[in-house]
């Protein structure tokens, strides 16, 4: 169960421990070593920054802003629900 009612519709409970084996072996640490300038703050440009660096396939987020660039480089910009629905082994 989440804390969010649009993505319980989505999430099955017994699926819960392959989200979780999902984030750890596919979680990545890193900083940021470019710059990008493509959102109206510089939250958004630092959470594009990461995805960038990270080579990440998605940027899971709420924020309007960084959904309007729906993409950027190699990384799917989407809701917490998109994710889910473009990931159906994690439901």
């Amino acid at each position: 169960m989440s804390r969010r009612r649009d993505i319980d519709v989505i999430l099955l409970p017994e699926s819960a421990d392959a989200r979780v084996d999902f984030v750890l072996e596919e979680a990545v640490i890193c900083v940021p070593t470019v710059e990008v300038d493509v959102c109206r703050d510089a939250k958004g440009n630092y959470l594009i920054a990461l995805a960038e660096e990270a080579a990440a396939a998605f940027l899971v987020t709420d924020d309007a802003d960084l959904l309007a660039l729906k993409r950027w480089s190699s990384t799917e910009i989407v809701t917490p629900g998109g994710f889910f629905v473009a990931n159906p082994q994690l439901r």
